[in-house]
């Protein structure tokens, strides 16, 4: 160690432009880094639903130029036909649980918004309007542990479900978390409202891969999806049907019940108009988020190509006109390891000089919030794991850098090497 740093300080002149060029590349880097964390953390962060075996079929009315259509059923009838499709298909044996929603399906462009109060404060959040099942369909879970089946059992005509940070975007609410459970609220803007009890509280969802948990867009009640509402929207093809298939069924499932389909779930004037996989509807939905996404990884990579050709070029170039040196080592007696790997350790120890009150630097840029924190905020372990995969990344390129130029003036005679000296 000491021999090593006499060395850096004797020959501090190029090892002052050397310092220089890595805490600029460790500022840049840094910032790659850091924006390549936030996305694969928000990315891979748990969805708090799952989709796997999930469909959405949507329905429609026939219309007077059908010859199957029967000018004398009402918006009632249409009410209890839906009600039958839905039966039969809760009772297909491929089928493990069916719901009706109204704009409430997972990576759905469209959403519903609701406001509840509690002594006079209030809070927006989604309005999920679904029937019993709903739950069961996209695996929700309950905050205790009891699964998606208590959330359905919990969802009736004046109860609430919720998730459990619904009320976390506003600080002055009475309740928050937990506490929540219990609580009678009164949904709506109108003072005559009538007042709901939150039944149940299911764990956090998301909105999609690109919106972080704990996003206004993921916090949400469910209310009861009651016959008088499905009339007030005056026609059918504004609901959607969720299915959950049960595993081994997948293959093929959209196929055979849409094969039948004009003889088993065409009941009055109601039919099915279509039958989506949620896997697509999600492809759809994420895919202008994606294409960003995958333009990003390319300018992404290409300044990390830039980075790593100039840190291991300038470490290659310097090693190999230490050649004498080297030679002057193993001709002391030197073993080519411990030659090797004083070259290494030279360079990571002048990698830590620039790093050190470059860290300085990267943390005011964070604090200061120059770094994007609309997805996940910036503190201390997000600056430390941002410092420490940068650190690792530029010195596994100097040790790249170092290892082939050195491993070739190893092979060179020391003799040879001080006679071209």
């Amino acid at each position: 160690m000491k021999s090593i740093l006499k060395q850096i300080k004797n020959e501090r002149k190029s090892n002052t432009f050397l310092w220089a060029e890595l805490c600029l590349v460790f500022i840049i880097l840094w910032f790659i880094v850091d924006m390549v964390y936030v996305t694969t953390r928000v990315y891979f962060a748990p969805m708090g639903f799952d989709i796997e075996h999930t469909y959405v079929m949507r329905l429609n009315r026939l219309t007077p130029k059908s010859v199957l259509y029967q000018p004398d059923l009402t918006i009632d009838d249409d009410l209890e036909a839906l009600k039958e499709i839905v039966d039969r298909l809760a009772h297909r044996p491929d089928v493990e649980a069916v719901s009706i929603s109204q704009n409430c399906i997972p990576y759905n462009d469209g959403s519903n918004g609701i406001g509840f109060t509690i002594d006079s404060t209030s809070v927006s959040s989604l309005h999920r309007w679904i029937t019993p099942g709903f739950f069961q369909v996209f695996r929700y879970q309950n905050i205790d542990g009891s699964g998606s089946k208590s959330l359905d059992d919990a969802l009736e005509e004046q109860t609430i479900v919720a998730s459990v940070d619904v009320a976390d975007q506003s600080p002055n609410f009475p309740v928050h978390g937990e506490a929540l459970r219990g609580q009678m609220v009164q949904v709506g803007s109108n003072k005559e409202a009538p007042k709901y009890r939150i039944a149940a509280l299911s764990e956090p969802v998301r909105y999609d891969h690109f919106t972080p948990a704990g996003h206004w867009e993921s916090r949400y009640i469910a209310t009861y999806l009651l016959d008088g509402s499905i009339k007030a929207m005056g026609a059918i093809r504004y609901l959607e049907v969720s299915l959950r298939v049960r595993e081994g069924y997948t293959n093929g499932f959209a196929d055979r019940l849409m094969e039948y389909a004009d003889q088993l779930y065409q009941v009055g004037n109601i039919y099915i108009l279509d039958l989506q996989s949620l896997n697509d509807i999600r492809r759809a939905h994420e895919m202008d988020n994606m294409n960003e996404l995958r333009t990003q990884c390319c300018i992404l990579f290409f300044l990390l190509l830039n980075i790593f050709l100039g840190v291991i070029g300038t470490f290659w170039f310097r090693t190999q006109h230490r050649r004498s040196e080297v030679a002057l080592h193993m001709a002391l007696g030197a073993s080519r390891s411990a030659v090797f790997k004083r070259l290494i350790f030279e360079g990571l120890l002048l990698l830590t000089f620039a790093v050190l009150p470059t860290m300085i630097v990267t943390f005011n840029l964070g604090y200061a919030e120059v770094v994007e924190t609309s997805r996940m905020p910036f503190d201390i372990v997000r600056f430390l794991v941002g410092t420490l995969l940068a650190y690792a990344l530029m010195a596994l390129m100097i040790v790249v850098g170092i290892w082939y130029p050195a491993r070739q003036a190893m092979n060179i005679q020391p003799a040879e090497a001080l006679h071209e000296e």
